[in-house]
């Protein structure tokens, strides 16, 4: 409907006009399209809970032990309990290091997972890093991730198809599940600066949402560090995401190239540093919830080191950019803005 198809409405009776019929019509429309596109291609869990634990048909597998019901491109599947072998069956986890896999399902009702690193074998420090490395794995077209699993090696490490993945196998000091339930997301957004101390970050409180659930508010952080001494070649650029922690309660950084060590980062430029940032953004563990992100242009520094050198434009760097994620980022939500005004004015018979 055009808007002089609405002005046409308005003024083809008196009653039209006074009720503003034709703008109403124009609402009502507009917020079917809103539900339409809502509900099109959405793909989210609609019942049930994954339950999602070591296998038992197989235990070196791991199991989605419960039906679910969910949906894929806005169509409705239902999928009964079953088993998937760990992912990376050449590479395994370093004696007392951590290693992770996600998990999805298909239309077809099959489970898959990926490992956080499929070349070569698990060493990350700790759970955090493990699921945090899972944003290098890309997320797989029609599917629904349904949950997560860390494994802590004990000192003999794991060796996948071996050892089973439960706290109770010798060579596991912890297997930890999470299913993924809810969006993950932003309800109050945090604001993102340049700290008082110029290698630091000013990061205000924030609201988030986590596996459907709201947490209590994140407290700002006046002076928050690198976490590494991250690296950016002369005349190029890099970029972090900034994140919630695991517990929802602090926060966490992530370079653009997702290297849990101190990495060496040489984009051309923006937008490929954009590029890099979004991918990992876009398969992000629902554990954790984006803030925004920082994209730096190094200039005559060879190279610029985090934690040594600041990120104020034109000192150190070339020049800093902040990104913030707004309110409501990754949280399904009808806009506000698709309500309808109640009709005004009086009809009699």
């Amino acid at each position: 409907m055009s808007q002089n198809q609405v002005y046409q409405l308005n003024h083809a009776m008196p009653i039209f006009g006074k009720i503003r019929f034709g703008r109403i019509l124009l609402q009502i429309i507009s917020l079917i399209n809103a539900f339409r596109s809502y509900f099109v291609g959405e793909t989210k869990l609609l019942s049930g809970v994954p339950g999602m634990q070591e296998g038992t048909g197989t235990t070196t597998k791991s199991r989605m032990n419960a039906a679910i019901r969910f949906m894929i491109g806005g169509q409705h599947y239902y999928a009964p309990a079953a088993e998937s072998v760990l992912a990376s069956a050449a590479n395994d986890i370093t004696a007392t290091k951590f290693g992770a896999w996600r998990f999805q399902i298909s239309k077809l009702g099959v489970i898959t997972n990926d490992a956080a690193d499929e070349t070569g074998d698990m060493a990350y420090e700790s759970a955090e890093l493990a699921l945090l490395a899972l944003c290098n794995q890309p997320l797989t077209a029609n599917t629904l991730v349904i949950g997560y699993l860390v494994i802590e090696a004990a000192a003999g490490g794991f060796t996948i198809g071996t050892n089973l993945p439960v706290t109770s196998d010798a060579q596991v000091t912890a297997a930890t599940y999470y299913d993924e339930l809810g969006d993950s997301g932003i309800i109050d957004p945090a604001t993102i600066a340049v700290s008082a101390t110029p290698e630091e970050f000013a990061i205000g409180a924030s609201t988030v949402k986590v596996n459907g659930l709201e947490l209590a508010e994140v407290a700002a952080d006046a002076s928050f560090p690198f976490a590494l001494a991250d690296t950016v070649t002369t005349l190029k650029f890099g970029g972090w995401l900034i994140v919630t922690n695991l517990a929802g309660t602090a926060h966490l950084i992530i370079s653009a190239d997702g290297d849990p060590t101190a990495s060496l980062q040489a984009y051309a430029d923006f937008a490929a540093t954009k590029t890099a940032l979004d991918a990992l953004e876009a398969a992000m563990c629902g554990r954790f919830v984006v803030l925004g992100r920082f994209y730096l242009q190094n200039g005559a520094k060879a190279p610029w080191t985090a934690k040594t050198d600041d990120i104020v434009d034109g000192s150190d760097i070339v020049d800093g950019t902040f990104r913030k994620n707004a309110a409501y980022t990754g949280i399904q939500r009808l806009s506000a803005e698709t309500s309808v005004d109640t009709i005004s004015g009086s009809v009699s018979s």
